[in-house]
Formats: C-alpha cells, structure tokens, sequence
C-alpha cells in the first residue's frame, strides 16, 4: 500500500489539497483568537468597595544588559492606561547599581482587604517580572524591592 494513490490522496482516504486547506484555517483561527485576547485587551483591575487605589514605589531591577537604559528611561516617563488614558506607572529614576541597571517607579496599584497589592491582575511582589512600557522604552525587569505605599 502506497502513502498517496493515484488520484492525489493520502492513505487513499485524504485529499492532500482538503488537508492544506483544514492547517490553513486552523493557523487563522489560531492567530485570530491569539490577537483578540491579548493581555491589552483585558480590563484593568477597578476599585471595588473592598480593594483601594494605593500608589507604591518599586525598583525594578534590568538585565545587565540593559546598561545603556538609563539614557532612555528618563525622570517622568509615563505610562499610561490605553483605554482609559489613566497614569499607570512614572519613571521616577533610574542608576546602575554593581553594573546592574536598577530604575524606581511609581506605579498605581490595588491593595484588597488582605493588604496586597495588585498591580495589572497580579501580586506586586519582590521576584515578580513587569513590563512597563513608556513612550521613550521599554523596561522589561524584576521587582527587587517595593520601597513605600501611598495614597
């Protein structure tokens, strides 16, 4: 028994053309419900009666790499909320710090009635990976320490 037989069929039961097609549109169907459910999409976490907007301070420590950031990531860079246009986190330094490039920010989190805090749908915890994007870069690092809370 053959793998393609003489009309073009795979096994003898599969056209190789019907398979090509069925891949094709499970790739757009795949790439389509990737690009619709992206994290930018997903509502930002809202004050509920039993959370508070807390405003708390956070160093976030970059790969060594990332050296030349300090250039780019300048005092008051912002980012901000795409939907709503609200202040999500401030650049409000940035330093190297035995060669590793550490940069604080001020970033609008929620604090539940446990006394955590949540920031974009997650703990804000030393050890946890953010991103931040601001309209000069990109900071893609870990939470070293969290210095303060404010309201």
């Amino acid at each position: 028994m053959t793998l393609l037989d003489e009309r073009g069929r795979l096994l003898g039961r599969l056209n190789l053309i019907d398979l090509l097609v069925v891949v094709v549109l499970c790739a757009l169907v795949a790439a389509a419900y990737v690009r619709l459910t992206a994290s930018y999409r997903v509502a930002p976490p809202f004050a509920l009666p039993q959370t508070t907007v807390r405003w708390a301070e956070v160093e976030l420590q970059l790969p060594q790499t990332y050296d030349w950031i300090c250039d780019a990531a300048t005092s008051g860079s912002q980012e901000h909320d795409p939907r709503s246009g609200d202040l999500v986190a401030e650049v409000l330094s940035c330093s190297l710090v035995e060669g590793l490039p550490h940069v604080r920010l001020r970033v609008c989190a929620l604090e539940d009635t446990s006394a955590r805090l949540l920031f974009k749908n997650d703990r804000l915890v030393p050890g946890r990976t953010l991103r931040i994007e601001t309209e000069n870069c990109i900071l893609d690092g870990v939470v070293a320490r969290i210095e303060s809370i404010s309201e």
